[in-house]
């Protein structure tokens, strides 16, 4: 009977341990399911009639994250197929996208007078992030129908849409820098003689060696040509998001032309830079053991904010120390006040202040100023006793010590007589 009951809970066991291991399978996210995404949910024309060519109307975009992941810094671009063109965005840039969270954009489009009736497509691409960096590109179409004289075969309408764009390293103010496109054509169709052409708007980002326009003989149908741009961002840009302009143009195998317009959204940065300036100690002798105390000042010489600035000394003749200075804005300054200990006399030049400094993004930045050497001292007390007894000073110490017994003397001269006459009133007083 009691093997038959360890036979019974060994098995309970063996199925307990296998339905938590298919309870755990379940329970594990696909592997596609792991990376978050941007869909277009839906999608509103502001004409409720028919869009007849020639006619400028909005479209309002909904943009959704569906997956269990959260989105970071997304970025969408638009553009027309040639003939659908974009008149105007509301934004491109719409940054976090929570979990089944949505945003929504609004484009404003049109087509010529004489666009032939028929499906045109506005292409989105999306751009954006995981919290671990990794990034992602994605592509959707539109359909729009445009009611116009005549009808056009869509399976002869070649697309081309802006399908991504990086840079190879961050903006600044003033630097140069890489901008990679990728040019794809969507369509089975092959497209030839683009023309691909930069413009910034405000002029924030100049083409180098006046090199903004590239061409391109062909473009196979679903082909994507990668393409660089050395670029300069001007001098005295602010931190936020620029427009950069691109421009289309190509033609079909027969040699009808089509244009389409997209835009690059690139963010610059500025510089984060500090100096110490006038740093030293307060005092000419440092006295081993005793307070160094040294002032100074921090400046912010870039052109951004500096945040969590922190001072430390410290070295071969003084004792570690630091002190939190906090914020400084661009232009500005900050005096500081560092006290430390004098702990050696060796003679070294190991001592230094350092400023450690964030940027905005939290990257953290040093800057380094070394005092040299430190002169400290010890204090000699035998000299002190050798100039106590010294026969020259014996004078001074024998006159000092006369003064204090002479005080000492009068001091109690003076209280006996206080007392002495207080007692003769008393016992007057008793005999009255």
């Amino acid at each position: 009977m009691k093997q038959r009951y360890g036979s019974l809970r060994c098995l309970t066991g063996i199925l307990l341990i296998f339905l938590m291991g298919v309870m755990t399978i379940l329970t594990i996210p696909h592997a596609e399911a792991a990376s978050p995404h941007v869909v277009v949910g839906d999608y509103t024309f502001s004409s409720e009639g028919e869009l007849r060519a020639g006619e400028d109307f909005n479209i309002t975009v909904t943009l959704t994250n569906p997956s269990a992941y959260p989105v970071k810094d997304l970025r969408v671009i638009a553009g027309g197929d040639g003939t659908l063109m974009l008149s105007s965005i509301t934004t491109g840039v719409f940054g976090d996208v929570a979990s089944g969270a949505s945003v929504t954009a609004i484009y404003g489009l049109t087509t010529p007078a004489d666009a032939p009736g028929g499906i045109y497509y506005l292409g989105l691409s999306f751009r954006y992030s995981d919290y671990n960096g990794i990034e992602y590109v994605e592509t959707e179409q539109i359909p729009v129908r445009i009611k116009g004289d005549q009808a056009i075969d869509n399976r002869t309408h070649p697309t081309v849409l802006l399908e991504k764009y990086e840079t190879n390293e961050d903006i600044y103010a003033g630097n140069e820098f890489d901008l990679k496109l990728g040019i794809k054509n969507p369509t089975a169709l092959t497209v030839k003689n683009l023309r691909i052409d930069l413009q910034s708007m405000d002029g924030s980002f100049i083409p180098k060696e006046g090199k903004g326009s590239i061409f391109i003989d062909t473009l196979a149908g679903g082909e994507t040509k990668e393409l660089s741009f050395r670029m300069q961002a001007v001098t005295g840009l602010q931190m936020k998001t620029y427009e950069e302009t691109l421009s289309i143009g190509y033609e079909d195998e027969r040699g009808n032309g089509y244009s389409m317009t997209a835009a690059a959204y690139l963010p610059v940065k500025l510089v984060a830079k500090a100096e110490l300036l006038n740093f030293s100690c307060i005092s000419n002798n440092l006295v081993m053991g005793a307070d160094a105390e040294y002032i100074g000042t921090v400046c912010n010489t870039g052109d951004a904010d500096i945040y969590r600035a922190t001072l430390k000394i410290g070295g071969t003749n003084l004792k570690n120390r630091e002190v939190f200075l906090g914020n400084i804005p661009a232009g500005t300054s900050k005096n500081a006040d560092i006290i430390t200990t004098a702990i050696s006399t060796e003679s070294s030049r190991m001592n230094s202040i350092t400023l450690t400094y964030e940027d905005v993004d939290g990257n953290v930045y040093t800057t380094k100023k070394e005092l040299g050497y430190v002169s400290v001292f010890v204090t000699d007390y035998d000299s002190l006793l050798t100039l106590k007894n010294d026969p020259n000073t014996s004078d001074t110490w024998r006159a000092v010590l006369i003064t204090v017994l002479v005080m000492l003397a009068l001091t109690g001269i003076i209280v006996w007589f206080i007392l002495h006459n207080r007692k003769k009133k008393r016992i007057s007083a008793d005999y009255t």
